[in-house]
C-alpha cells in the first residue's frame, strides 16, 4: 500500500509531500486484502520481525505452486507422466522475496492436503509426519531462506495452531477431478502460531503455476 503525507497550506490547498513505497509495512494484517495479487505479513518468529506489504508493481514476484503426489505404488508412463486419477493434492505454497530486518529473504507459506473451496476455513494442527490430515484440518509451514539457496537451507517450520481461511480458489480440475493443471488462482488469510511469542498473520493472492507432480510427499503424508 502507498502511504502518503499531505501538507495543507495557509491558502487551504492540499499538496502531496511524500509517499511510502508499496512494500512498506502497515501494522498487523488482520484480514484478507482482496483479489489483487499481493503478499502481506505481520508478526514475529524466532526474534525476526515481519512487516511486509507487497502490492501493485511490488507484488510482481509473488508466486504460487500446487503440488500433487502419486499414490504409493503408482508409476509414471514411458514419458514420465502419471495417471492423474492416481494423484492426491499434497500442498499449495505461496511466497515472494521479502525484506526481513534489512535482509532480502525468500519466504513461503503453505497449506497441506485439502484444496478446499473459497469460503472454507481449515484448522491448523501440529505436523506429524507419517500421518493423515483429517477433513477440515491442515498443516501450515513456512520457509525463510536466502535467495538462490535450497529451500530447506534456512528456516523450515510448521505452525502448532491457527487457521487458514480460503478466500479465493479458482481453476478447473482435469478430467479426473483432482489436478488443476493450469489456470488456477489462490487467495487465503493465514493466522498461524508457534506459541505465545511466535505468530504470523499473512494475506496472499497469486496466480498458480501449472500443477507439479512430486513424490516426496509420500515420505511425510498419508493421503
Amino acid at each position: 500500500m502507498k502511504h502518503c503525507q499531505w501538507l495543507v497550506g495557509l491558502t487551504g490547498l492540499v499538496a502531496v509531500v511524500g509517499c511510502g513505497s508499496d512494500d512498506a509495512g502497515s501494522g498487523q494484517v488482520e484480514e484478507w486484502l482482496g483479489e489483487s495479487t499481493h503478499l502481506a505479513i505481520s508478526g514475529t518468529y524466532q526474534g525476526m520481525e515481519f512487516d511486509v506489504d507487497l502490492e501493485g508493481e511490488a507484488a510482481a514476484g509473488v508466486h504460487c505452486e500446487r503440488f500433487y503426489a502419486p499414490l504409493v505404488g503408482t508409476e509414471p508412463d514411458a514419458s514420465g507422466n502419471y495417471d492423474t486419477s492416481q494423484l492426491y493434492f499434497a500442498m499449495t505454497e505461496i511466497g515472494a522475496k521479502i525484506d526481513v530486518s534489512g535482509m532480502t529473504k525468500e519466504f513461503n507459506i503453505s497449506y497441506w492436503r485439502h484444496d478446499v473451496a473459497a469460503g472454507t476455513d481449515l484448522d491448523v494442527t501440529p505436523r506429524v509426519f507419517g500421518t493423515s490430515i483429517p477433513e477440515g484440518k491442515t498443516w501450515s509451514d513456512i520457509n525463510v531462506f536466502d535467495p538462490g539457496a535450497d529451500v530447506l537451507s534456512g528456516i523450515e517450520s510448521a505452525a502448532e495452531s491457527g487457521t487458514v481461511a480460503m478466500k479465493l480458489n479458482t481453476g478447473d480440475p482435469d478430467q479426473n477431478g483432482i489436478m488443476k493443471a493450469s489456470g488456477s488462482r489462490t487467495g487465503a488469510y493465514y493466522s498461524v502460531s508457534w506459541g505465545p511469542d511466535d505468530f504470523l498473520k499473512v494475506s496472499a493472492t497469486a496466480n498458480c503455476s501449472p500443477g507439479i507432480v512430486v513424490t516426496w510427499p509420500q515420505n511425510f503424508l498419508v493421503p
